[in-house]
């Protein structure tokens, strides 16, 4: 049995990021929200998906500093790291095939840093179940990267600039899913019994990069 049967693949989208600014009506609840919360300036709008039209939500202004909420009860919410991790755990981020690593987004980063192991390679899961192994690190500017996509590249052919759809569900394993710039989800079977190949050749990139010392 395939060990992405332990995972879901259908929660890709339970959470979200989005800029709240004063003067925009992103969503119909700008103006209560503000109102509310008596903010006057951009935020970071953070929602999470929990069923049967409930959402969580959280406010974080440009520095990721988290709004005092009125009435708020001691609960812990805010340094809960369960709640961080379900809050920011999936997004999407642009892969270019010829840089061979990805940028987590800062705000994964900030919160879910401390639940990634630099000292063990990371796995990476397709809904079919094939795994690769790549690394973790942090590049000269502080930015934690996934690095070491060799394999990846070739197995799925990958030549142009597409999008990754990665949910980390814990213990350095993340499931990920594969769209094309214009939004179309690539096919993720491979059929090698015809005589053929579909990998493609990547020359002598070394793929046991570092990234920091």
């Amino acid at each position: 049995m395939s060990a992405s049967k332990d995972f879901s693949f259908t929660n890709f989208y339970q959470n979200s990021v989005m800029v709240m600014e004063p003067l925009e009506r992103q969503f119909r609840a700008v103006e209560q929200l503000m109102g509310f919360y008596d903010l006057n300036d951009v935020y970071y709008v953070v929602s999470l998906y929990c069923g049967d039209r409930y959402f969580r939500m959280r406010l974080f202004d440009l520095d990721w500093t988290e709004v005092v909420y009125p009435g708020r009860r001691n609960n812990g919410l805010a340094r809960d790291p369960l709640s961080s991790v379900r809050f920011f755990q999936a997004f999407r981020v642009q892969f270019i095939p010829n840089t061979l690593l990805i940028i987590l987004p800062k705000y994964f980063q900030m919160f879910c840093q401390d639940k990634i192991s630099f000292n063990h390679p990371v796995k990476l899961y397709d809904p079919l179940g094939k795994k690769f192994e790549i690394f973790v690190d942090t590049d000269e500017g502080g930015r934690m990267v996934l690095f070491g996509f060799c394999q990846y590249v070739a197995y799925y052919g990958v030549v142009s600039p597409c999008f990754l759809h990665l949910n980390y569900v814990g213990n350095n394993v993340f499931v990920h899913r594969i769209f094309s710039v214009e939004g179309v989800e690539i096919d993720y079977s491979r059929d090698l019994q015809a005589g053929g190949s579909n990998q493609l050749e990547v020359g002598s990139v070394d793929c046991e990069k570092i990234l920091s010392s």
